[in-house]
């Protein structure tokens, strides 16, 4: 997991001029983003943010958010928000369609993932747009191998991948 951290752009400690802690240099994974005068630093999104200091370090720990569980009881097209949580489908008969949009016009970003569980009695088969791949090994198939099966679907660049429990051809 990338890291971040916020660090003192001035020297330390600084002098009452430097008008510490406003000037601070921002890196992510290591490498220099940037500095500038700050104000306000703030964290967005649905993680849980904890901010503790002593002496000369401020260290922030953000906790990752919540699992959704979100219960699916008929055909349904992803959403962003969907990333990194579960779709339960709970259709009792035929055939739902979960349909993976294009990734980067829907916000998904590279890497993101969402879970499919197959709750339902009724059959759940993964279908895409013209022009977004949908990628599995074959012999597998676009459909859910049955009720109770898990089945991921990954962002790759503009298209998805299906890994998990997938029918046969």
């Amino acid at each position: 997991m990338p890291s971040f951290s916020i660090t003192p752009a001035a020297a330390f400690p600084p002098v009452a001029s430097d008008g510490f802690p406003r000037f601070m240099q921002w890196q992510w994974d290591g490498l220099d983003v940037g500095d500038r005068a700050v104000e306000t630093v703030n964290f967005t999104g649905d993680a849980a943010v904890t901010v503790s200091s002593g002496g000369g370090t401020v260290t922030v720990d953000v906790a990752p958010r919540p699992f959704v569980w979100i219960e699916v009881p008929g055909d349904y097209t992803a959403v962003a928000a969907d990333a990194l949580n579960c779709l339960v489908t709970t259709g009792t008969s035929g055939t739902q369609q979960i349909t993976l949009p294009e990734p980067v016009s829907a916000g998904f970003i590279d890497g993101e993932s969402i879970l499919v569980f197959t709750e339902g009695d009724a059959g759940v088969s993964f279908i895409t747009p013209s022009g977004v791949d949908l990628l599995y090994r074959s012999p597998l198939t676009n459909v859910a191998a049955g009720r109770y099966a898990t089945v991921t679907a990954i962002v790759r660049g503009n298209n998805w991948i299906l890994c998990g429990d997938l029918g046969y051809v």
